[in-house]
C-alpha cells in the first residue's frame, strides 16, 4: 500500500510506526512517501492519474475539488464509527462527503 503525506523527518518516523495496523488487517507492505508540498504532488497525480492507496490530504478544499473529479475514492476499509470516535468533534467530518462516505484517495476502483 502506497501512503504519501506532509510528514517528513522526524514526523514521519510516527507515520511509519503507525503503518503497522494496516498491515496486519489488509497484510502487505506500506510504502510512506513524505512531501512538503503535498498539494502540489496530489494535484499532479491527480493530472495524470498516478495516486498513491493513501494521502493524508493538505484540506478540504482539495478534497471536494479532487473528489468531484472522481479522483478520491471512499475510504471503505477504514472502520468509520471508530474513527470518529478516536477523532477530535469536527475534524472527521472533514473527510466526509456529501454523500456521507469517508474519503480519501486511492488507485482502487470506486
Amino acid at each position: 500500500m502506497s501512503v504519501v503525506g506532509s510528514w517528513t523527518g522526524s514526523e514521519q518516523g510516527i507515520v511509519r510506526g503507525d503503518g503497522r495496523p494496516v498491515r496486519r488487517e489488509h497484510g502487505g507492505d506500506v510504502q510512506y512517501t513524505g512531501s512538503r508540498d503535498l498539494a502540489a504532488q496530489l494535484t499532479t497525480g491527480v493530472q495524470s492519474g498516478n495516486l498513491p492507496d493513501v494521502a493524508g490530504l493538505p484540506g478540504p478544499g482539495l478534497m471536494i475539488e479532487w473528489y468531484d473529479q472522481d479522483a478520491l475514492k471512499p475510504l471503505d476499509f477504514v472502520d468509520a464509527e471508530a474513527y470518529r470516535a478516536d477523532t477530535p468533534e469536527g475534524f472527521a467530518d472533514l473527510g466526509v462527503a456529501e454523500d456521507g462516505m469517508l474519503i480519501g484517495s486511492s488507485s482502487r476502483p470506486r
